[in-house]
């Protein structure tokens, strides 16, 4: 306390980070099934996806996996200075200047 004034400083320092998933819509995977497996003596067209599908068979099937990006991470540093201005008995006046600073 200075006389009417009640001075106040100091520093936030304050670390961030956020990182980023990216999934694309064949996360899951895609599977295809076609007749061959279950044609009659190899003749074409003769079998059945559905049939296919049952045994478990798929004839191709493709996954996308998820990628991570590089996750972005700062500091950020904001010096302040405050001071209460005591006016009168019932007016007080707070003041103050807050800076920003990444690194």
């Amino acid at each position: 306390m200075l006389g009417k004034h009640q001075l106040r400083w100091g520093i936030d320092v304050i670390r961030t980070r956020e990182n980023f998933l990216t999934v694309n819509e064949s996360s899951r995977g895609n599977f295809a099934f076609n007749q061959d497996v279950t044609s009659v003596n190899g003749i074409s067209g003769t079998g059945l996806g559905m049939a296919t599908f049952l045994l478990g068979t798929p004839s191709e099937f493709d996954r996308a996996v998820f990628s991570q990006l590089p996750a972005e991470r700062e500091w950020r540093v904001a010096p302040y200075f405050e001071d209460d201005f005591h006016v009168t008995s019932k007016l007080t006046l707070n003041l103050g200047v807050r800076g920003g600073v990444l690194k």
